[in-house]
């Protein structure tokens, strides 16, 4: 078994200089493994989040999926998964879907609310390699416990901290800059004042073709609203 306490000497996702994995860190990346976070081990991942992530820990708005990526059984990041924004001028016109298929096709959409990399358990690509993995599974372990899956995926990222280098290199798409709200529930929003940078990505080719559908197939139907 590889050592990683020799490995990991920063965290990714601050501005930094561009750096390449080693071979020992190119181990730690494909020996990576992303699974959903247990009952028993969420009070942990929600502690580590308030004590780590810079918007610490919050309650997670309507459907919700927590991550842990690990090596080893060592944890190494964490990732949240939420309800899509309620309206996003940007993505919607990305989508290209109407109001009346946005109000019943939201739940299509996953929002990452939080994605941390473990302080002191960084290294080159992990959080890209974390993105990648967590995204091939995200829609099926969301068919799994809400019965439907996801199409299109959205994060926040705020630009005077975070490069969104994970995100970029995880194939997602920059589509602008939020107008300083954050959503608190379904339909009220508060405001921060703090502009974040607004990343999308589609988990299907046929994505957006689904979203703005007239009528979705059979298959997809049962996850709108009534």
């Amino acid at each position: 078994m590889l050592d990683i306490s020799s490995v990991f000497l920063f965290t990714p996702g601050m501005k930094k200089n561009i750096q390449m994995p080693d071979s020992r860190e190119q181990q730690i990346l494909e020996g990576l493994e992303i699974r959903l976070v247990r009952k028993d081990e969420q009070a942990c991942y929600e502690r580590l989040i308030d004590e780590q992530h810079y918007l610490k820990s919050v309650p997670l708005v309507g459907e919700q999926l927590r991550y842990v990526a690990e090596y080893g059984g060592e944890w190494l990041a964490l990732l949240s998964w939420n309800a899509g924004s309620y309206h996003l001028a940007d993505r919607d016109a990305w989508i290209g879907w109407s109001d009346a298929q946005r109000r019943i096709r939201l739940p299509f959409v996953a929002n990452n609310s939080r994605f941390l990399i473990l302080g002191g358990k960084g290294c080159p690509n992990l959080a890209s390699r974390a993105m990648k993995l967590c995204l091939q599974r995200l829609s099926d372990d969301w068919s799994a416990a809400y019965g439907h899956g996801i199409l299109v995926a959205e994060s926040f990222v705020d630009p005077q901290l975070f490069r969104g280098t994970a995100y970029k290199a995880s194939g997602w798409m920059l589509l602008g800059k939020t107008k300083g709200y954050a959503r608190a529930r379904r339909e009220y929003y508060t405001e921060h004042n703090a502009p974040k940078e607004f990343y999308v990505r589609a988990l299907r080719r046929d994505a957006l073709e689904l979203l703005r559908a007239e009528q979705m197939p059979a298959a997809w139907r049962g996850g709108e609203l009534e």
